[in-house]
């Protein structure tokens, strides 16, 4: 079952990105570089001495380096077509700002060789060597590059598994598996400069930086930006969710785990912004790097490596509001309903100091936890109110009532007896097993248990479906005691 499910995720990620892509005129170099690294997962100081020339082509002395790192399943001329595309994109935001980059796609030998049948063996041996990858070849680029542009600030951009890449090779130390002793890193005892570092879609387990135990090395690094994909299925990164299923979560899929003190170095540096805009269904690296969220990055990189030279942007301002606010509950209990994740994360965190946690219920997972439950298992959310050892969530701070509403367990959910019931009236958005998620006429959105031999449905089980219009009458547990499929003229009718 689990090879089965492991070639249905590698099948996802062959097709994860579309092959059209931009070309470039024919009289003038592209925008950007690349940089092939075959299965020896090296590079040659000839390959070196090329790609340095062609950095240098794209600017004298640039201001900025950026380092592009593609994903699991990427043929080189495919990779080619993506980097066709994002580089004029990349170029263009920092041209805006009135900044000289020099942009460089690193190609990989990442594509799956043999039929479906050996896309499990693959995807593992594919993990291993973007390991290897980042220890030996990439090391030695950006060491390379860091030698030849000094004063240039450096930023690292990955997707997918490309994250195992730039990982392996800003932390060559760290050990996830057996494989890795094996691994042959470049000058260890070297610190590679990195200035901002981009996560998108990261293949990475969700908790390789507990497991590391390693000190990060955020004294070199001004930013560091992670997307998550949102509490709700349709809104999510569905490759990502597959893996889920098979090697564990993904980094890009759930808040991420780290010990304590990495946690503090992240949030008290205000070093980390945490992103669950637009997330790409289908994980395509193009789509993930779209030009509203590189209008984002860009500003971001270089607010935070360039400090006073531009405004703030939203996300970093959002972040600074939150970390200068009064030291008191009442300041910063309106951040923990902030429509910007990364308020939200920073608020909690202070707040958590305030009670005398610190970290620990980050570290713990208690926190995330519960976010991971509030969309579909309310009830729970509020019985750990009552006895949490976090005093965040024992005090009812976390989550907030508008949280709990935003995702379909508002207030008038929290009843005195147990008769409660309430009518709804929408549209199925969602059926995933025993859970159904329902958008009303009024755009709110719901989600409601489907129980056993509790749940009626009218006509039958059978014509429930994505699409239907229905009313639904639930329980304050969210679960749903009757359901009626509506026809598209009764519904006309009843909303009238």
């Amino acid at each position: 079952m689990r090879s089965r499910l492991l070639a249905a995720l590698v099948a996802l990620l062959l097709l994860a990105a579309p092959a059209a892509s931009a070309t470039s005129q024919q009289d003038s170099p592209p925008p950007y570089g690349t940089v092939w690294i075959d299965q020896t997962t090296d590079i040659s100081q000839q390959a070196l001495d090329q790609v340095l020339e062609a950095l240098s082509r794209q600017a004298a002395s640039p201001q900025h380096v950026v380092v592009l790192v593609h994903g699991f399943a990427t043929s080189r001329s495919h990779s080619q077509d993506q980097y066709e595309v994002l580089g004029p994109r990349i170029r263009q935001q920092f041209e805006r700002l009135g900044r000289s980059v020099a942009i460089l796609g690193v190609q990989w030998d990442s594509e799956a060789q043999g039929g479906l049948l050996a896309l499990p063996w693959e995807y593992g041996r594919k993990v291993t060597r973007a390991r290897g990858v980042g220890r030996l070849a990439v090391r030695k680029l950006l060491l390379a590059v860091q030698d030849r542009f000094p004063e240039a600030r450096v930023s690292l951009l990955g997707h997918s598994m490309g994250c195992e890449v730039l990982a392996a090779a800003a932390t060559p130390g760290i050990s996830l598996g057996e494989v890795d002793r094996d691994l042959e890193i470049f000058k260890p005892e070297l610190l590679l400069r990195t200035d901002a570092v981009v996560l998108l879609g990261s293949d990475l387990d969700y908790d390789a930086g507990y497991r590391s135990k390693a000190p990060l090395s955020f004294t070199a690094v001004d930013l560091l930006w992670m997307t998550m994909s949102g509490p709700y299925r349709p809104d999510r990164d569905k490759v990502l969710d597959l893996r889920a299923l098979i090697r564990g979560r993904a980094q890009g899929a759930t808040f991420p785990r780290f010990t304590g003190p990495q946690y503090e170095a992240m949030f008290n540096g205000r070093k980390v912004v945490f992103d669950s805009q637009n997330i790409p269904p289908d994980h395509d690296f193009v789509k993930y790097y779209d030009q509203q969220r590189l209008a984002r990055i860009v500003p971001s990189i270089v607010a935070r490596t360039e400090p006073g030279t531009i405004p703030q942007p939203p996300d970093l301002a959002a972040i600074d509001q939150v970390m200068e606010a009064p030291g008191h509950i009442e300041a910063l209990r309106p951040f923990l309903d902030s429509s910007c994740l990364s308020g939200q994360f920073y608020a909690a965190w202070r707040l958590e100091h305030l009670l005398g946690d610190g970290a620990t219920h980050f570290e713990d997972e208690t926190l995330a936890r519960l976010g991971d439950q509030i969309a579909n298992r309310p009830r729970l959310v509020r019985q750990e109110r009552r006895d949490s050892r976090c005093a965040l969530v024992r005090q009812g701070l976390w989550p907030t009532d508008g949280l709990l509403a935003r995702l379909g367990a508002p207030t008038w959910a929290n009843p005195l007896g147990g008769s409660w019931q309430k009518d709804f009236q929408g549209r199925v958005v969602d059926l995933s097993g025993s859970l159904m998620r329902m958008e009303t006429e009024l755009g709110d959105l719901f989600v409601f248990d489907l129980v056993p031999n509790r749940t009626r449905v009218t006509p039958s089980l059978d014509g429930l479906r994505v699409g239907s219009w229905v009313r639904v009458r639930a329980d304050f547990n969210h679960e749903a005691l009757d359901i009626r499929v509506l026809p598209l003229p009764r519904w006309l009718e009843v909303r009238s």
